[in-house]
Protein backbone atom coordinates (compact mmCIF):
# COMPACT_ATOMS: atom_id res chain seq x y z
CA UNK A 1 0.00 0.00 0.00
CA UNK A 2 2.84 2.55 0.83
CA UNK A 3 4.62 1.18 -2.46
CA UNK A 4 1.20 2.47 -4.09
CA UNK A 5 0.76 6.25 -2.45
CA UNK A 6 4.35 6.98 -3.23
CA UNK A 7 3.71 6.06 -7.05
CA UNK A 8 0.73 8.29 -7.20
CA UNK A 9 2.90 11.06 -5.37
CA UNK A 10 5.51 10.53 -8.00
CA UNK A 11 3.04 10.24 -10.90
CA UNK A 12 0.97 13.36 -9.81
CA UNK A 13 4.30 15.24 -9.37
CA UNK A 14 5.71 14.24 -12.93
CA UNK A 15 3.61 16.37 -15.23
CA UNK A 16 5.24 19.84 -13.42
CA UNK A 17 8.47 17.99 -13.57
CA UNK A 18 8.32 16.97 -17.11
CA UNK A 19 7.27 21.08 -17.76
CA UNK A 20 10.31 22.52 -15.83
CA UNK A 21 12.44 20.33 -17.75
CA UNK A 22 10.80 21.59 -21.23
CA UNK A 23 10.65 25.34 -20.31
CA UNK A 24 14.50 25.23 -19.26
CA UNK A 25 15.70 23.05 -21.93
CA UNK A 26 14.17 25.68 -24.54
CA UNK A 27 15.69 29.05 -22.69
CA UNK A 28 18.91 27.43 -22.72
CA UNK A 29 18.41 27.19 -26.78
CA UNK A 30 17.50 30.81 -27.37
CA UNK A 31 20.48 32.06 -26.46
CA UNK A 32 23.45 30.74 -28.64
CA UNK A 33 26.83 29.21 -26.62
CA UNK A 34 29.91 31.22 -26.02
CA UNK A 35 31.40 28.61 -28.29
CA UNK A 36 29.05 29.43 -31.09
CA UNK A 37 29.63 33.21 -31.01
CA UNK A 38 33.60 32.49 -30.93
CA UNK A 39 33.32 29.78 -34.03
CA UNK A 40 31.17 32.32 -36.20
CA UNK A 41 34.37 34.96 -34.85
CA UNK A 42 36.81 32.59 -36.35
CA UNK A 43 34.91 31.83 -39.39
CA UNK A 44 35.29 35.43 -40.13
CA UNK A 45 39.02 35.74 -38.98
CA UNK A 46 39.90 35.01 -42.76
CA UNK A 47 40.91 37.00 -45.83
CA UNK A 48 38.06 37.83 -48.09
CA UNK A 49 37.96 39.28 -51.73
CA UNK A 50 35.32 40.71 -53.89
CA UNK A 51 34.69 44.05 -55.47
CA UNK A 52 33.73 47.48 -53.89
CA UNK A 53 31.41 49.29 -56.29
CA UNK A 54 30.82 53.42 -56.24
CA UNK A 55 27.89 54.65 -56.39
CA UNK A 56 27.16 57.15 -59.09
CA UNK A 57 26.69 60.46 -56.76
CA UNK A 58 30.34 59.74 -55.93
CA UNK A 59 32.13 59.48 -58.84
CA UNK A 60 34.55 60.82 -60.05
CA UNK A 61 36.43 61.34 -57.20
CA UNK A 62 35.29 57.67 -56.15
CA UNK A 63 36.90 54.45 -58.23
CA UNK A 64 35.59 50.75 -58.34
CA UNK A 65 37.99 48.86 -57.07
CA UNK A 66 38.86 45.07 -56.22
CA UNK A 67 39.80 44.60 -53.04
CA UNK A 68 41.02 41.87 -50.20
CA UNK A 69 40.11 42.14 -46.40
CA UNK A 70 42.55 40.32 -44.07
CA UNK A 71 39.99 40.03 -40.89
CA UNK A 72 41.30 39.33 -37.47
CA UNK A 73 39.71 38.43 -34.26
CA UNK A 74 40.55 40.54 -30.71
CA UNK A 75 42.39 38.42 -28.39
CA UNK A 76 41.30 40.21 -25.69
CA UNK A 77 38.11 42.27 -26.91
CA UNK A 78 34.82 39.63 -27.62
CA UNK A 79 33.18 41.08 -30.82
CA UNK A 80 36.05 42.48 -32.05
CA UNK A 81 37.35 42.76 -35.56
CA UNK A 82 40.45 44.18 -37.00
CA UNK A 83 40.04 44.62 -40.93
CA UNK A 84 43.35 45.16 -42.90
CA UNK A 85 42.39 46.26 -46.18
CA UNK A 86 44.18 46.19 -49.65
CA UNK A 87 42.85 47.13 -53.43
CA UNK A 88 44.51 45.61 -56.02
CA UNK A 89 46.56 48.23 -58.06
CA UNK A 90 48.33 46.90 -61.13
CA UNK A 91 47.64 43.07 -59.60
CA UNK A 92 49.81 44.00 -56.67
CA UNK A 93 48.08 44.72 -53.10
CA UNK A 94 48.11 48.14 -51.72
CA UNK A 95 47.36 49.15 -48.01
CA UNK A 96 44.19 51.60 -47.48
CA UNK A 97 44.23 50.90 -43.65
CA UNK A 98 42.70 48.95 -40.92
CA UNK A 99 39.52 48.89 -39.61
CA UNK A 100 38.45 48.76 -35.75
CA UNK A 101 35.02 46.71 -36.17
CA UNK A 102 32.34 44.77 -34.00
CA UNK A 103 30.33 41.76 -34.76
CA UNK A 104 27.16 41.17 -33.73
CA UNK A 105 26.51 37.29 -33.42
CA UNK A 106 22.81 37.72 -33.06
CA UNK A 107 22.31 39.61 -36.73
CA UNK A 108 25.54 38.52 -38.31
CA UNK A 109 26.60 41.81 -38.93
CA UNK A 110 29.78 43.77 -38.81
CA UNK A 111 30.24 47.43 -38.28
CA UNK A 112 33.18 50.09 -38.47
CA UNK A 113 32.56 53.37 -37.40
CA UNK A 114 35.25 55.92 -39.15
CA UNK A 115 35.26 59.31 -39.26
CA UNK A 116 33.63 59.58 -42.61
CA UNK A 117 31.14 57.26 -42.36
CA UNK A 118 30.10 53.98 -41.53
CA UNK A 119 31.13 50.12 -43.45
CA UNK A 120 28.30 47.72 -42.61
CA UNK A 121 28.25 44.07 -43.59
CA UNK A 122 25.80 41.50 -43.06
CA UNK A 123 27.63 37.66 -43.11
CA UNK A 124 26.06 34.93 -44.39
CA UNK A 125 28.15 31.61 -44.88
CA UNK A 126 31.15 32.42 -47.15
CA UNK A 127 30.09 36.02 -48.19
CA UNK A 128 29.85 39.17 -46.73
CA UNK A 129 28.26 41.56 -48.29
CA UNK A 130 27.39 45.48 -47.35
CA UNK A 131 29.23 49.04 -47.95
CA UNK A 132 30.14 52.29 -46.69
CA UNK A 133 27.75 55.29 -45.98
CA UNK A 134 28.17 58.42 -45.51
CA UNK A 135 27.21 60.15 -42.21
CA UNK A 136 23.99 61.51 -43.74
CA UNK A 137 23.21 58.21 -44.68
CA UNK A 138 23.79 57.95 -48.76
CA UNK A 139 25.39 54.99 -49.59
CA UNK A 140 29.17 55.65 -50.77
CA UNK A 141 29.95 51.91 -52.19
CA UNK A 142 28.42 48.76 -52.16
CA UNK A 143 31.07 46.21 -51.24
CA UNK A 144 30.69 42.15 -52.11
CA UNK A 145 32.75 39.89 -50.51
CA UNK A 146 33.77 35.91 -50.65
CA UNK A 147 35.97 33.96 -48.29
CA UNK A 148 39.03 32.87 -49.59
CA UNK A 149 39.84 29.45 -48.87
Amino acid sequence: MRTSMLFMKIRSLLPIYLLLVLLSGGAAQQRPSAKTDAKKEALLAKTWKGESICFADFKPQCHDEVVVYHVTQSSDKPSTLSIQADKIVNGQPEDMGTLDCTFDNSKSTVTCAIPRGVFRFTVRSNKMDGGLWAPDGKQIRRINLTRAE
